[in-house]
Parts: C-alpha cells; structure tokens; sequence
C-alpha cells in the first residue's frame, strides 16, 4: 500500500517556528564561541560549504552584515 502524503503541494522540509532552523541555531552558538567555519564544519560534522551556507542564512535572516553583528 502506497503511503499518504498530504496533497498540499509543498515539498521541502516543513516550515519552523523560529526564524532561525535547528541547524542555523547550532552555527550560530559556535559561532558566538568564536569558532572559525572549518572549526565548526569539525565540531558539528559537517563540510565547510555547508557551514558556509548556514552562516550566510543566518546573517541574512537576521539582517546583519557580519559574524560579529550576529554573535552579538
């Protein structure tokens, strides 16, 4: 039996309350610790390109215009 899906028309992972994902709030916590992006490609298991994209989400979202600005 094919399994249900809802018939929304979304794809893609399901909205998140918070302005920030649950990957992006990890980012954002090294990087309030002062990590570099290869440090935190290395603490959370992730490829640098990656941590990269989070950072770039993240200073967008919150609408700064550096890691410091987002730290703080």
């Amino acid at each position: 039996m094919a399994s249900q899906r809802p018939t929304t028309g979304r794809r893609g992972r399901p909205p998140h309350p918070d302005i920030l994902t649950p990957a992006e709030w990890r980012v954002l916590d090294l990087l309030r610790q002062g990590l570099s992006n290869p440090e935190i490609a290395e603490r959370l298991a992730l490829s640098r390109d990656t941590v990269k994209t989070h950072v770039a989400a993240i200073l967008a979202k919150l609408g700064v215009a550096s890691r410091e600005e987002a730290a703080a």
